[in-house]
């Protein structure tokens, strides 16, 4: 999963969020997005969720095994045969009482375990997660770094048959369109001035991370 696809703003990526959301239960494939460390991915997503009034989850991929997603198995004593407990990270079986569907944001996509990517596959095109059924109101979006490109470390795999099932769009860092978002999301006031004053310091690509000393 290494493409990147079309670079978009923030007002533009909450555009197709609000579509994809809105039309997802009729679509054969998921959304992701991919971006630098900190841009307002996710806290977009929630938002559009939140306005749309749909269910929103938040599971990071990069912490899971494939078990995890699948569910336990457990002895059933009544049937003999094993049984899997419904993860309480995946969606509910049913949709919360109150909402119009939900939001399965799958973020760090691209630093799970292989076998967790494998996974994706059976959650996009099946809508299941092992045994467990998804609602039928289900947005799934993924997220994901750039690797080498914004120096984080990434999971080397590709599969073609899984980028095929995903619309990629690449969320670029710009302080015209971060400045209004940033605003009315809590982000603390100093750093809303420092980047009004300094628009060009929202993302710096230089290398800026400490060394193990500090």
């Amino acid at each position: 999963m290494k493409k990147h696809g079309p670079e978009i703003s923030i007002p533009e990526l909450g555009q197709i969020l609000e579509t994809y959301i809105k039309s997802s239960h009729n679509l054969n494939y998921a959304l992701k997005i991919t971006g630098h460390p900190g841009v307002g991915k996710s806290a977009i997503v929630k938002e559009v969720a939140e306005r749309l009034n749909y269910f929103f989850i938040d599971t990071r991929l990069a912490f899971k095994e494939n078990v995890d997603l699948g569910g336990y198995p457990v002895p059933d004593s009544e049937s003999g045969q094993m049984i899997y407990y419904r993860p309480r990270f995946i969606p509910p079986a049913s949709i919360p009482e109150g909402y119009n569907g939900i939001v399965w944001f799958l973020d760090e996509s691209n630093r799970a375990h292989p076998t967790v990517i494998q996974t994706l596959f059976q959650i996009i095109t099946e809508r299941k997660c092992g045994e467990h059924i998804l609602p039928e109101k289900t947005a799934i979006i993924l997220a994901g770094n750039l690797g080498d490109m914004d120096g984080t470390t990434i999971t080397d795999f590709d599969d073609s048959a899984l980028d095929g099932r995903l619309a990629i769009f690449h969320l670029k860092p710009s302080a015209e369109h971060w400045l209004p978002w940033a605003y009315g999301t809590g982000i603390h006031p100093s750093v809303i001035r420092y980047i009004s004053m300094f628009p060009e310091k929202l993302w710096d690509e230089r290398n800026i991370n400490p060394n193990p000393r500090g």
